[in-house]
């Protein structure tokens, strides 16, 4: 249970300078970064596969006419031809 959380069963009201100084007596600076690492660890597996799923289904999906992605690529094949 996180030092707040304790605070409020006991029934006593934590304000945030209280828990500031509460955070920074028991673990120092380092204290504001307990349970960072978890965080991370979690997050940058599921940023990768999200951004691999994003791309993944970006492929597969046909381009709408009408929509700028299909005229930049419409006109980049248009250069194309035209330079071989």
């Amino acid at each position: 249970m996180s030092l707040l959380q304790v605070g409020m069963a006991n029934g006593a009201k934590m304000n945030l300078d209280r828990t500031i100084q509460s955070v920074l007596a028991e673990g120092g600076i380092l204290g504001f970064y307990r349970g960072f690492r978890v965080g991370a660890v979690r997050a940058v597996p599921m940023s990768a596969l999200s951004f691999g799923t994003y791309e993944l289904v970006r492929a597969w999906l046909p381009v709408q006419a009408g929509s700028s992605s299909s005229a930049i690529s419409a006109q980049d094949e248009t250069q194309s031809l035209e330079v071989t």
